[in-house]
């Protein structure tokens, strides 16, 4: 691997934990701030068996007379 090639994989790691980080503070309310790397990773795991649901998924959508579309 080039010097570059190594830094545009942590970039793109760097991406990746941010995205990460904030799916995890958006699904558990946790903050990094008063939680550990150990938390984020265990969650990460977990949602790899089980994923929380995503907010809205699932959900019928109803127009303002009631019916459904």
């Amino acid at each position: 691997m080039t010097p570059e090639e190594h830094r545009t994989r942590h970039a793109e790691l760097h991406r990746a934990l941010d995205e990460l980080t904030a799916d995890w503070i958006g699904s558990t309310g946790s903050l990094p701030s008063k939680s550990t790397v150990l938390d984020l990773i265990q969650w990460s795991h977990a949602q790899t068996l089980q994923p929380d649901p995503i907010p809205g998924e699932g959900v019928v959508e109803q127009s303002v007379s009631g019916e459904q579309p």
